[in-house]
């Protein structure tokens, strides 16, 4: 069963980023539905993290440092989460599988809680459907 507080907790830290971000406000973490990271400037790429629900989440959890490391052609990605606290990570294509996991998600509901394409609206929707019990594989989801 899900945890709904939990799931409640990264629904409000997403709507108020959002909020922030329309209003013109300056901040360092902005939600991004369809994108974890983004490498803003390449001698820094440690700052302008965009993240979509299953990153909040870990955010949340104290995970707040990227771990960076460049391919054959020299061209940074995201290889890992840092929690600075407990010093340790979660590999940059888990994100999902962690947030599924603490939030307690089975797997139909994480994969349509983080589907990229998903609105804000979209999220809520989900969260309540969630809550609800309503969120099940039988119904065709407009999300």
């Amino acid at each position: 069963m899900a945890d709904i507080a939990a799931l409640k907790q990264v629904l409000t830290a997403v709507q108020e980023a959002d909020a922030l971000e329309k209003a013109g406000t300056p901040i360092q973490v902005h939600w991004r539905q369809g994108v974890w990271a983004a490498v803003l400037d390449e001698m820094s790429p440690s700052c302008g993290t965009a993240m979509c629900f299953a990153g909040w989440k870990a955010y949340l959890d104290g995970y707040t440092e990227n771990v960076w490391d460049t391919n054959d052609y020299d061209e940074p990605y995201l290889l890992a989460l840092r929690n600075p606290k407990t010093d340790e990570d979660i590999p940059s294509d888990g994100v999902g599988f962690y947030a599924a996991e603490v939030l307690e998600l089975d797997s139909y509901e994480a994969d349509t809680l983080f589907e990229g394409s998903n609105t804000l609206e979209d999220l809520e929707s989900i969260v309540a459907d969630i809550e609800a019990g309503t969120l099940t594989r039988d119904e065709e989801d407009d999300y």
